[in-house]
């Protein structure tokens, strides 16, 4: 698409309830970028699926554009980069002396914002606070991985060499439907998270992982009821890249459990930053914010046998004691998706 000072390059989700909003905030992006840089040549790429290795096609078109741009805007929405911020400054060096501005999901960049955090609260299934509060613990944690990434596959592999999924749900996704790998599900079908997410054709094996898509709701409440720590295992592990929170962070918020996280260990310090309440300070004896990431899952473990060994009523009573910080999590996540609607509504001004 091409405006008078603006051309767009990009590609979204599909028609479904992320593609939906992603096109959304484009088009007011678009517009804002027309209002505040009227006099300027500018380019706006959409970084989904922005990568050599994962839309060839769509890097090509423009690694072999040519003219030169005052402004190049790289947006990043529903995913993290998929490039390096050093690949993306190197790329668009071809095109002038541009200044780039990096959009969304940079924690390091003026125009951060979370689209996630906003677009989760258009839809996601509502819980009356009684449903949420853990009164009966059945299971010590639980650990939902769809896709099967390294870092959620080692995390697994220690769970199930410990014995630690016997009192806990643990899920492990596949590739493909005839990839075995490590496969680990609970019996949950496709079909019964549509309203929840699952955009895939429910015919298309190649995109089954053997666990639906679940972007708007908790689960099987018998299992969020019961549990009492939640572990997230994010979509970006390493201490280096960008910042990405998605609803698997937001979900133990707006359902009232700790968390720890299998992922950028940087999250922890992100969301104070964000307002909200973090919990390494319950398990001092691992280190779940070292940024070496090859002790990460190994702290994970540590806080995991724990938890395991820990009695049920010690565990309620420090539930209890976080009850004002879930509490003030839950509250705090509306806030801040609104102030995540005003920043990408507002950008420049």
């Amino acid at each position: 698409m091409q405006g008078s000072n603006l051309i767009y390059v990009g590609e979204t989700f599909p028609n479904n309830v992320w593609g939906v909003m992603e096109n959304r905030v484009i088009a007011n992006i678009k517009e804002q970028i027309s209002l505040s840089f009227k006099n300027s040549n500018n380019l706006l790429v959409n970084g989904t699926w922005f990568s050599p290795d994962i839309n060839e096609e769509l890097f090509n078109e423009v690694i072999s554009m040519d003219g030169e741009y005052d402004n190049i805007f790289f947006l990043t929405t529903v995913d993290p980069p998929q490039i390096s911020i050093n690949e993306i400054i190197q790329l668009f060096q071809r095109f002038g002396s541009p200044t780039i501005h990096f959009l969304g999901n940079f924690d390091h960049s003026v125009y951060e914002f979370n689209f996630i955090a906003w677009a989760i609260t258009q839809d996601f299934k509502e819980y009356d606070v009684d449903d949420l509060i853990l009164t009966n613990i059945k299971y010590k944690f639980i650990n939902y991985n769809r896709k099967p990434k390294t870092h959620r596959v080692n995390l697994v592999s220690l769970i199930k060499s410990n014995n630690l999924d016997t009192n806990a749900i643990v899920t492990l996704g596949k590739y493909a439907s005839s990839d075995e790998g490590m496969y680990v599900g609970i019996g949950e079908k496709n079909e019964d998270f549509v309203d929840s997410g699952h955009w895939f054709d429910l015919s298309d094996s190649t995109n089954d992982c053997g666990i639906p898509h679940d972007l708007l709701s908790l689960g099987n409440m018998d299992y969020w009821k019961h549990h009492f720590l939640n572990v997230v295992s994010e979509t970006e592990f390493n201490p280096w890249d960008p910042i990405f929170v998605t609803e698997k962070i937001f979900k133990p918020i707006i359902g009232l459990r700790p968390f720890i996280i299998n992922g950028n260990p940087r999250t922890y310090k992100w969301l104070r930053n964000n307002g909200f309440k973090t919990f390494p300070q319950y398990f001092a004896f691992s280190d779940l914010e070292s940024i070496n990431k090859n002790e990460i899952c190994d702290n994970i473990l540590k806080v995991l046998k724990w938890v395991d060994k820990t009695p049920n009523n010690e565990l309620l009573a420090m539930y209890n004691d976080m009850m004002p910080h879930l509490h003030h999590n839950k509250n705090r996540f509306y806030e801040f998706a609104k102030e995540q609607k005003y920043k990408m509504g507002n950008l420049f001004t």
